[in-house]
């Protein structure tokens, strides 16, 4: 998911998916650490109410769909 979010980012320039994906693994271990946080506020920064909101739907989207077809 980490890899998937910054190739959205970085690669694809789509930072709403891009959020979608940090989203999902923002709560974990592995996210806490500073390079992974920073990236998430960079991103996020980028975007405006409504796109984070789309991100924040997308998310919740694919959870219920238990991440498939994300």
């Amino acid at each position: 998911m980490e890899n998937l979010a910054y190739t959205y980012a970085f690669f694809l320039k789509d930072d709403v998916r891009s959020l979608m994906w940090l989203n999902l693994i923002k709560d974990t271990k592995q996210f806490q650490n500073n390079v992974k946080t920073s990236v998430y506020r960079q991103v996020k920064s980028r975007l405006n109410q409504e796109q984070i909101k789309k991100a924040n739907g997308l998310s919740k989207d694919c959870i219920r769909k238990k991440y498939k077809g994300c």
